[in-house]
């Protein structure tokens, strides 16, 4: 291998740095995110007795589910 042809190599292994850390960044962002919508989906509906819980339709053992669900429609 040249010389010539590693130094045009570096700008390229530079650029797929920078990407890879973007994708580092973004996915603990949506896991953050995700995990902020499980935590506020879980907690909104624990504060409910359980007569507010049954005119929703949702019983205690549910919440988690639903929590669960919240959390995977984050993108």
């Amino acid at each position: 291998m040249n010389k010539g042809s590693s130094v045009r190599a570096c700008p390229q292994a530079a650029q797929a740095e920078k990407e890879m850390e973007m994708l580092l960044w973004n996915y603990l962002v949506r896991l953050i995110r995700r995990w902020q919508a499980y935590h506020r989906t879980y907690q909104e509906l624990m504060r409910l007795d359980d007569h507010e819980l049954a005119d929703i339709r949702v019983s205690r053992g549910e919440i988690e589910g639903i929590a669960r669900d919240a959390a995977r429609s984050v993108c």
